[in-house]
């Protein structure tokens, strides 16, 4: 039995539609109506209006805000005045105005909002969420919501869910804003929209609308996956890995003269280039860096000496140095790539396996959320230190909690804390800094990252150049930093008098 690949999702956002056109291709539509107590979509009535003469399937969502549950669904259905056969959804996600984040809804103001709606229409409505929504439910159940069909946003490679509270998954929106598995356009509607996959058969879904929303798909197994058309084969054999590599290679910035760590579906892998030889190159790919500590098969010695015996840099071009003491290979490893060597996507998202962005990116940022954080670990008792692989988890208090972390540990927790990206931001500074790059945020000089302006950016300095092999990151605004250094710990400074900042490798988050 197969998805139903044939569901938009569309807002004022979008301009010029004809429904007519997207009806040779498209099934359903979900027309977004209403927002928080008071805001209205312009062109929802003409545009319901017009997909139903299209033949088209029609339901609507109401994006919450963190105000009164219960009268934000009487404002939605006094807005859509819904038919019963049309789909009826609650929004709930994180939000911003101008690059600047919003309270969003909350779990309790949510089960006021679809209680409220079951109490009217007597059915319960559809619940559209993503990472907020699984980091606010975590593993428990929800008694309210799971009385709820769920539609889960997510843009990878297959979709996860929080299954405690929904053991079947209804409608999964793969795609958004041209990221996530293709295809990304429908004519009539436009380019790079929201796409939803409805798990069940043709007559399931008919029935699933007809009922709005009440009689649900039978359970499925699996999902078929729509075509990816970037990395989504495990590369097995030999040359279609070194045809990968070579790709990758070839994107990251000063390649050619660096043994380069890189992504791959199978973990981080390791390419060096031999060009001493005239006329030929030979890469080679390993797991571990060269230089470093490898026990043969057979557990004799080292091919080389072991990390510990890497002499730590000074602060002034290793930031993450620690007198008397460096880092192991999990160590240095966690803090590179993460606690998993991956990155520590949440299950199921493989974030680096998104295409690379063909347009600059930004996202908002709350800066004073994370300078209030930073101050925290400063000030706490214990003051938070410097701890190679040290991580945060989400919620956990400074000094209590945890007492240590690393660079990309802290920087992972200032950006889930001031950003709507939750988890998805990945840890590790490698990476990092390899997610930066994919998703499109802008790259600038080593002078942009001295501006006082009002513009939060990201920097990365390679494990390829200090003498530890560790990588660093570090938030910066006007000229100042927001990391986690070696010796200290959380710490902010003056960027620009860093002797390693000019190696730096500078992002614009913010726009």
């Amino acid at each position: 039995m197969a998805e139903q690949n044939t569901i938009v999702d569309i807002s004022d956002y979008q301009t010029d539609v004809d429904f007519h056109e997207a009806s040779k291709v498209i099934r359903g539509v979900i027309i977004k109506a209403t927002q928080g107590l008071t805001k209205k979509q312009k062109h929802f009535g003409s545009r319901k209006k017009l997909a139903r003469e299209a033949g088209m399937l029609v339901g609507s969502y109401h994006f919450g805000e963190m105000s009164d549950g219960r009268a934000q669904a009487d404002f939605y259905l006094s807005v859509c005045e819904p038919a019963k056969d049309e789909l009826l959804v609650l929004d709930f996600e994180e939000w911003s105005i101008k690059n600047k984040p919003q309270p969003p809804m909350t779990l309790s103001q949510a089960r006021d909002f679809v209680t409220r709606i079951h109490e009217v229409t007597g059915r319960w409505p559809g619940l559209y969420g993503g990472s907020y929504l699984k980091e606010q439910l975590g593993s428990t159940k929800d008694s309210v919501l799971s009385n709820c069909w769920l539609w889960i946003a997510q843009y990878g490679p297959k979709p996860r869910w929080p299954t405690a509270t929904w053991p079947q998954l209804t409608m999964w929106q793969y795609t958004g804003d041209g990221v996530g598995p293709k295809p990304h356009d429908v004519a009539g509607i436009g380019s790079n929209i929201d796409r939803d996959i409805f798990r069940g058969s043709a007559n399931e879904l008919e029935a699933f609308w007809a009922s709005g929303g009440v009689e649900r798909p039978v359970p499925m197994k699996e999902i078929s996956m729509p075509q990816f058309e970037d990395e989504r084969d495990a590369i097995g054999s030999p040359a279609n890995f070194f045809a990968a590599a070579l790709d990758k290679l070839s994107s990251v910035e000063g390649g050619l003269r660096r043994d380069t760590p890189l992504f791959f579906p199978n973990g981080i892998q390791y390419i060096q280039l031999d060009v001493t030889v005239p006329n030929s190159v030979k890469l080679t790919v390993s797991a571990s860096p060269p230089g470093n500590s490898q026990v043969s098969p057979s557990g004799g010695a080292p091919k080389s000496g072991p990390p510990e015996d890497i002499a730590a840099g000074g602060p002034e071009d290793d930031p993450n140095a620690v007198a008397g003491r460096a880092a192991s290979v999990d160590e240095r490893n966690a803090t590179n790539f993460g606690l998993d060597g991956q990155g520590d996507f949440p299950a199921g998202d493989r974030g680096l396996f998104i295409p690379d962005a063909k347009a600059p990116f930004s996202i908002a940022f709350d800066i004073d959320k994370a300078f209030a954080f930073l101050q925290d670990c400063m000030t706490s008792n214990p003051r938070v230190h410097y701890g190679y692989g040290k991580k945060i988890k989400p919620g956990q208090v400074p000094g209590k909690d945890f007492q240590s972390v690393d660079c990309s540990g802290l920087v992972r927790e200032l950006v889930r804390r001031s950003t709507s990206l939750g988890s998805s931001f990945p840890d590790g500074s490698v990476v990092q800094h390899d997610w930066v790059r994919k998703k499109g945020f802008k790259k600038v000089d080593w002078e942009d990252g001295t501006s006082i302006d009002h513009i939060v950016r990201i920097a990365f300095l390679s494990p390829n150049d200090v003498s530890s092999g560790i990588g660093h990151v570090q938030l910066l605004y006007r000229d100042k930093t927001l990391e986690s250094h070696g010796g200290v710990g959380p710490d902010s400074r003056t960027w620009s008098d860093l002797g390693y900042s000019k190696k730096m490798s500078v992002y614009r988050l913010t726009a």
